[in-house]
């Protein structure tokens, strides 16, 4: 770097090793990537375990694995040079229907390009910032799994969203308070701004401080005073759900949004003056009377329609969804229906595992399209509930990863029927194929 270099020029230095852990090659025609140096591999990092029984040259390069007439993976070869684990990632790696120039692309992002933010959080992790205790303060030695009841009832709500969304951010322990600001390595000390005495947690913002006692006693809502100072908050909320009427509910929601947003204001803008407790009490108390009244989910019922609806006359509906199993693998899940609604055909496949969900899901509209084509479907509407991969067609980012490989395939293949639509649905309506994805056992079976 020469002497005294400057911070720019030390920061680019300093990048480096993070660069080098988070990029990859994508696989175009294999000619540029050196089997065992470079990282191609879904994760696995250089260099590759080879199997005993085969010795290959250190310059191979991936080109050597991939079938020059078909451009298809060598799978015979590449099973005898890598274990099993190894060479299933391989051969689920998607080669594109025209051979390209390989790439680079960065794996610590979902689209492969680079960001501040991934970058940072791959620094923090390489330079031990990220310990245990930061890792786990977010369940706060809970297990989300175990309060699926306390998170339907958030969800399931009638609220506008981003009063559920709110909600959604206290029971995941993720709101910006001082305690959790320090917790991350941020210099802020954790102590409640208001009172001064205890940190600021998230049920202490929102509920334990002593400042706040009264705007809970006004709100007559039973078991409010009631907690343990150590409880994570959406511990709380489970017990307080069995207090509490759905009216009930909706009330705390609203209490507890418009008292986040009072605490903000008091604490960034030196110009505000913020309500008695007991105006405040009364305005969410008139706006819960609103929303009784007119709920959000009557205004939106056509989006949350549950129900599959068949194709028109003389077309096809392919279903399909993509989904990793507890084991880390992968599952496909495709079903074909005519305009009646009977079943043509279904397909359920297991796939390796290290593949990204987006790149999963892709795999399983490629896993239907194919099956329509098989069974003479030449008009046919694919229909999933990944929304990265139906809203593809119209992204204004490239994306660099092997997810556009997939993509791009499943245009190639797109172009031999006389009718394709890509279409998104909510999971509701896609119940079968997520069932098929979820299944332990692969099934192929036509409808006769």
């Amino acid at each position: 770097m020469g002497h005294r270099p400057s911070l720019t020029w030390r920061s680019i230095v300093a990048g480096m090793d993070i660069l080098k852990l988070g990029m990859r090659r994508r696989v175009g025609d294999g000619v540029s990537i050196k089997i065992n140096d470079d990282n191609w591999i879904p994760g696995f990092s250089s260099p590759v375990n080879f199997s005993i029984e085969y010795e290959i040259h250190v310059d191979s390069k991936v080109c050597e694995l991939i079938d020059p007439n078909s451009f298809r993976w060598r799978r015979f070869l590449i099973f005898s040079i890598f274990n099993d684990t190894i060479a299933n990632a391989i051969c689920d790696i998607p080669l594109p229907v025209n051979p390209r120039p390989d790439s680079w692309f960065w794996s610590m992002s979902s689209n492969g390009h680079y960001t501040v933010k991934s970058g940072y959080k791959v620094f923090r992790e390489m330079n031990g910032f990220v310990t245990a205790d930061v890792l786990n303060y977010n369940s706060s030695s809970y297990c989300l799994d175990d309060f699926g009841p306390v998170l339907n009832a958030v969800w399931k709500n009638d609220l506008p969203p981003k009063y559920r969304v709110f909600l959604w951010r206290c029971c995941r322990n993720i709101l910006p308070t001082f305690e959790a600001l320090n917790h991350r390595g941020m210099d802020v000390e954790d102590t409640c701004p208001s009172c001064n005495e205890d940190p600021e947690s998230c049920l202490h913002a929102l509920l334990s401080c002593k400042l706040i006692h009264s705007l809970w006693i006004a709100s007559g809502l039973p078991f409010v005073q009631e907690f343990d100072h150590d409880m994570p908050f959406i511990s709380w909320l489970a017990i307080a759900l069995t207090w509490w009427s759905k009216t009930d509910f909706n009330f705390f929601a609203i209490i507890l949004y418009k008292m986040w947003e009072r605490r903000n204001n008091i604490l960034h803008d030196p110009n505000f003056r913020a309500a008695t407790g007991s105006s405040l009490i009364e305005s969410c108390k008139r706006l819960n009377d609103e929303l009784t009244v007119n709920p959000v989910s009557n205004v939106h019922s056509d989006i949350n329609a549950s129900a599959w609806e068949p194709p028109p006359r003389g077309y096809f509906k392919v279903n399909f969804d993509g989904a990793i199993l507890e084991d880390g693998s992968g599952g496909l899940g495709c079903i074909i229906r005519d305009h009646r609604g009977a079943m043509l055909g279904a397909v359920s496949k297991r796939i390796s595992a290290n593949i990204p969900p987006d790149q999963v899901e892709a795999m399983a509209g490629i896993l239907g399209a194919n099956m329509a084509l098989r069974f003479g479907c030449k008009k046919i509407i694919l229909e999933g509930d990944s929304l990265k991969v139906c809203s593809y067609p119209h992204a204004t980012v490239r994306d660099l990863s092997n997810f556009d490989s997939i993509m791009n395939n499943l245009f190639f293949i797109s172009h031999q029927f006389d009718f394709f639509d890509l279409v998104w649905k909510r999971r509701c309506c896609n119940k079968a194929a997520h069932t098929l994805a979820k299944s332990l056992c692969p099934i192929s079976g036509l409808q006769d």
